[in-house]
């Protein structure tokens, strides 16, 4: 990677307000301008070392290897700040207890692999740490316990892949919430223009006998269908199916990031896999190998702010919280506003004065459902909360009545590239804009609410020759 690509790449986690990355075991101790430059921007860095999924010798020799090259690691990255904690390696314990690598091994020869893990991650390398740079913890293995033991909500950290792997709901991230969850995540396909790429074709066919090569995951194509039918229409276009496939991935893994910032100060914090590719592919990052945003990151970005508003059902009331990491607040005003999708008021709610806390987070508000006259599958509510808001709808995405659609959009070139302003006047789900000039649109994949007006900015050097497109849920055929 050049360091541009490097450089903006860290920039892009910055700016979806990430304040933490993981350097996994199975990848490349990084060079040292990304730990310069995450120094400067102030990501935390959680550091493997080079150990994953898998065990590992322990004759002498080895031993002397591994020794060596932590010794020399932790003498360079001990003069980075970033780094927040050294991780011995990535899923060998779980692998080993679960995995069933014991399976085909004698009594000896579990007794010999075991004692060379022991001899690695509880031996050499905390020794290692604590000598050279003892002021930064040291994790034996992430997870501290796999999802077939049942502590692994309780202590330490957790990767949950029963969503995705064990075909779990999107629900389950909001049911069983970890102490701090370092690996969670779905796949959804790459952007346009990284498909267009690897294929080499200016249309898009999924049947395209390159996806093979650029999908790593035995059954990843039929688990992102799976998923799909659960929560979004199905649609027949391959453009269409990409943009939803995107939509399904944002909202599942948005979903855990509210379910951990709202069981704040139980959980402390969420790192998804993952961030970017190396390639171009159809995986679980939120930037695509092209780097352009996907999906997620745009949901990543609002997800992760100092202040969101988490609205959730439950006992047929809607209870709210909301999650601060910035300066308390010792009372804002609060009020709930129930909408059809053509933007007509149906129900207001008194208005609350409301506080909120860093160190923990409760019910602030709730609405009796039984008390609205609503069709769930028509209408939304708009939570205000001082100059923050947040929307929740009542029912999933693919069943959700959505209008026609159409918006009024307008362009005006300026200094930055296109600034385009847009208006509705009926509720227009997940508009998606798209073009084929290299750039980055400020925000995407968002809801245009009835009666709003939204600007953005499409940064590009290169204004001129930009032809907008878009799409919405409303428009898909399915």
């Amino acid at each position: 990677m050049q360091p541009k690509d490097r450089e903006k790449l860290l920039d892009d986690a910055l700016q979806a307000n990430m304040n933490m990355l993981r350097v996994w075991g199975g990848g490349v101790y990084e060079d040292d301008l990304f730990y310069d430059l995450c120094d400067e921007k102030g990501i935390l860095v959680w550091q493997d070392f080079m150990f994953a999924c898998a065990m590992y010798p322990g004759d002498k020799e080895f031993l002397n290897n591994v020794k060596n090259e932590a010794v020399a690691n932790v003498k360079r990255l001990r003069q980075h700040p970033s780094i927040a904690l050294y991780c011995g390696n990535n899923e060998n314990s779980e692998g080993w207890h679960r995995w069933g690598w014991q399976a085909d091994k004698t009594q000896a020869q579990k007794e010999e692999i075991w004692n060379s893990y022991q001899a690695v991650f509880n031996g050499i390398l905390p020794k290692v740490v604590d000598s050279l740079h003892g002021s930064i913890s040291y994790w034996e293995s992430s997870p501290k316990f796999g999802r077939g033991d049942k502590r692994y909500q309780f202590q330490g950290d957790a990767h949950d892949w029963w969503v995705w792997h064990d075909g779990y709901p999107f629900e389950h991230f909001e049911q069983e919430v970890p102490r701090f969850m370092s690996e969670f995540g779905f796949q959804s396909y790459p952007g346009y223009q990284a498909i267009k790429y690897f294929t080499q074709e200016d249309t898009i066919d999924l049947s395209h006998p390159s996806f093979k090569s650029h999908q790593k995951h035995s059954r990843g194509f039929a688990i992102i269908k799976q998923y799909m039918k659960r929560d979004f229409p199905v649609p027949t276009k391959p453009e269409d199916y990409i943009y939803v496939s995107q939509l399904l991935q944002a909202y599942g893994i948005t979903k855990g990031i509210k379910a951990h910032r709202g069981a704040k100060p139980y959980n402390m914090g969420t790192l998804y896999w993952q961030l970017n590719d190396c390639w171009p592919a159809v995986s679980w990052s939120s930037i695509d190998g092209l780097g352009n945003w996907k999906a997620l990151h745009y949901k990543v970005k609002q997800a992760f702010e100092n202040r969101i508003i988490i609205p959730f059902e439950q006992n047929n009331l809607l209870k709210i919280k909301v999650v601060d990491d910035g300066p308390i607040t010792l009372g804002q005003p609060m009020h709930v506003v129930f909408y059809d999708f053509n933007g007509n008021i149906l129900h207001q709610t008194p208005t609350k004065s409301v506080r909120t806390f860093n160190e923990k987070n409760q019910v602030v508000y709730q609405v009796d459902l039984s008390e609205i006259e609503f069709d769930p599958k028509q209408t939304y509510a708009k939570i205000l909360f001082g100059d923050t808001q947040g929307v929740h709808y009542f029912a999933k995405p693919k069943d959700l009545a959505l209008g026609e659609e159409g918006f009024d959009m307008k362009t005006n070139i300026v200094s930055q590239g296109v600034e385009i302003s847009l208006k509705a006047t009926t509720l227009q789900k997940n508009v998606f804009l798209y073009t084929n000039t290299p750039g980055h649109f400020t925000d995407n994949f968002f809801d245009l609410l009835p009666g709003q007006e939204k600007k953005i900015i499409f940064l590009t050097k290169d204004p001129q020759s930009t032809i907008l497109q878009f799409k919405t849920l409303n428009a898909l055929q399915y």
